[in-house]
């Protein structure tokens, strides 16, 4: 069918270079000897050695010699989860789309602090009693409002495009996979892992600073004339929100 080759990559290959891919996916170890992916694969030592080398020459895996033996590696820009072969193609547009939403969320994020930052300054006592010259008052809250306002518009888009990237891929992903077995126990529902741990350390770390930082900033607004107390408290969950959300991409 037409639409086949709109999802999925065209292969003369006996194996489609996506399952030799997916035994590095798969697999717990970070390097992978030749025979090692042949025991996976339905092909030889030496043909693994080919198709592997020619994937290297793609920069889609990496090998070196380690005592007369070839070992291999994903390339660091490959994709960590395992890709069906029938919608790679799909796939790996999906992925690319991903990364430039990533980038325009990181933008946006950017412009939002600039912009929230730009409001902030022009309302205490720091721009009156050290002003730019030139600037006045109105024209940088102006240019606040102005970066905010885009920044979060382009942010909350991009979010959302990631967002159904996410739902795509799985209902594609679903459509072409079986589905799993059922786990024979219940041990692994509802079990702390050791990163929700951390994670949960991490925000009872910040949460402190960042409602006293909310604080702060809210009473600085609702000092000054053109600051209602509710919209200070606002712009304050505002700011804080964007710092938040600028940690975690970050550490993504």
């Amino acid at each position: 069918m037409k639409w086949r080759k709109l999802v999925a990559t065209d292969s003369d290959n006996d194996v489609h270079d996506e399952e030799i891919l997916n035994v590095f996916r798969r697999s717990d170890d970070e390097m992978l000897g030749n025979a090692n992916v042949a025991e996976v694969v339905d092909l030889g030592t030496e043909r693994v050695k080919q198709r592997l080398q020619t994937l290297a020459e793609e920069d889609r895996v990496e090998g070196k010699k380690i005592g007369g033996s070839w070992v291999w590696t994903l390339d660091r820009d490959e994709r960590r989860k395992p890709v069906p072969p029938n919608i790679d193609r799909l796939i790996h547009i999906l992925v690319w789309i991903d990364e430039k939403a990533r980038l325009v969320i990181t933008i946006g994020l950017l412009a939002a602090v600039t912009g929230l930052s730009l409001l902030y300054w022009g309302v205490t006592e720091a721009f009156i009693i050290s002003p730019v010259s030139g600037i006045s008052p109105t024209m940088m809250m102006a240019a606040g409002w102005s970066f905010t306002v885009t920044g979060g518009l382009f942010t909350g888009a991009a979010g959302l495009a990631v967002l159904g990237l996410r739902v795509i891929e799985r209902l594609a992903i679903s459509r072409v996979t079986k589905p799993r077995p059922a786990e024979p126990t219940g041990r692994s529902r509802g079990q702390v892992t050791p990163r929700l741990i951390l994670g949960g350390f991490v925000l009872v770390l910040i949460a402190g600073p960042l409602a006293a930082a909310a604080v702060d900033i809210q009473d600085r607004l609702a000092s000054t004339s053109t600051f209602s107390p509710l919209a200070a408290a606002v712009i304050a969950l505002l700011i804080i929100a964007v710092i938040v959300a600028a940690i975690f991409d970050s550490g993504r």
